[in-house]
């Protein structure tokens, strides 16, 4: 039996920078780093 894990959670950054801008989205990112599981985020358009 093959047990499925997740391993990779893709995240979307929309919603932080129309509030908090730039600033607020680079603020945003290290809390990606040193988690169990792989985190990205997309880049807002």
């Amino acid at each position: 039996m093959i047990e499925f894990i997740t391993t990779t959670i893709i995240t979307e950054s929309m919603e932080i920078f129309p509030v908090a801008g730039y600033d607020g989205e680079i603020d945003f990112l290290p809390s990606l780093e040193e988690q169990p599981i792989k985190l990205l985020a997309t880049a807002p358009a």
